[in-house]
């Protein structure tokens, strides 16, 4: 077998590994949550408005692994930057977006949804934004064939929330709204680590 078919079938299998390592870890958070705290409701509420507004960027990657693959000159290159630049000022600019938002309307939300501490809604808003800058950095990983560091922000997307959920529920005897932290610190790890690498950007 060719060097590049191993190198294949090494970096398909670590992906693999990694999407799925993340997925049972994402399941897992269930469990604790409806076992462990006295209001799921509002964590499972929240989690839906945080799915709902991440659905922007959805596409994100598909579109940012394309450019970075394409980026093989040094002028493809200062275009990527460029491009990617613009793009998370853009990500960044819809986030403050929503923030200003909640910000003027966060009694009414917080009444609509039942949420005892308006707290959890600007925790979730946190949520948001590590969730539009996640699919952009797994993007640029992807595209530069960077597989190492994007198989562990998959692993940390699923694992690094099940852990942060289970300190502050288990250890930390939190409610909905600790629960929503730490799958804040989770998301936020995967989150940097999609970004780090590509910081030169």
């Amino acid at each position: 077998m060719s060097e590049n078919k191993l190198t294949f079938f090494r970096q398909s299998g670590w992906l693999a590994i990694a999407t799925a390592t993340s997925g049972v870890f994402l399941i897992a958070v269930y469990p604790v949550i409806t076992k462990k705290t006295a209001d799921p409701g509002i964590f499972m509420a929240l989690l839906r408005v945080f799915t709902v507004l991440a659905i922007p960027t959805a596409g994100l990657q598909i579109v940012m692994a394309q450019d970075a693959a394409a980026a093989i000159t040094p002028q493809k290159k200062e275009q990527l930057a460029a491009a990617s630049q613009a793009i998370a000022r853009g990500i960044l600019g819809f986030w403050v977006c929503l923030a200003v938002l909640c910000a003027v309307f966060q009694h009414r939300i917080a009444s609509t949804l039942n949420l005892a501490h308006e707290s959890a809604l600007w925790v979730t808003l946190f949520l948001v934004l590590a969730q539009l800058f996640l699919p952009f950095g797994q993007g640029l990983l992807q595209g530069t064939q960077n597989f190492a560091w994007l198989g562990w922000s998959i692993i940390l997307s699923g694992l690094g929330r099940f852990a942060g959920v289970c300190i502050m529920v288990l250890i930390f005897k939190t409610q909905s709204t600790g629960a929503l932290f730490g799958a804040l610190l989770g998301l936020g790890a995967a989150t940097t680590v999609g970004l780090f690498p590509s910081r030169t950007l």
